[in-house]
């Protein structure tokens, strides 16, 4: 009997985790952002970003749990200083800027 019921559940299990994949999907933009970010030990640390908007970046930045920091380690965000378009964009910071590429050519 509980198999039964189970069977009977699975195609709406599939069709509900089919809907969360969906809508996890359509979070990510079709932009590409990099994100200057200071961590939880005060580090410099870059996350790139997939998004929408500038503003949605940053907000996602914001929730980042694991950042590359300068120093080649990996920690949680504090704080986000500034996220700029890959394709173009230029951190205000310049040392930051050439940092990045150095480190992470494009």
């Amino acid at each position: 009997m509980k198999q039964n019921a189970i069977r009977r559940a699975m195609p709406l299990l599939v069709f509900g985790m089919s809907l969360m994949a969906a809508s996890v999907q359509a979070e990510y933009g079709k932009m590409r952002f990099g994100c200057q970010v200071t961590t939880t030990t005060d580090k410099q640390g870059y996350i790139s970003i997939r998004a929408h908007s500038q503003e949605k970046a940053i907000a996602a930045a914001g929730r980042a749990r694991d950042v590359a920091t300068r120093l080649g380690t990996r920690e949680p965000v504090k704080a986000v200083v500034e996220c700029v378009p890959i394709a173009g964009g230029r951190f205000r910071d310049a040392g930051f800027q050439t940092w990045v590429d150095e480190v992470l050519p494009q």
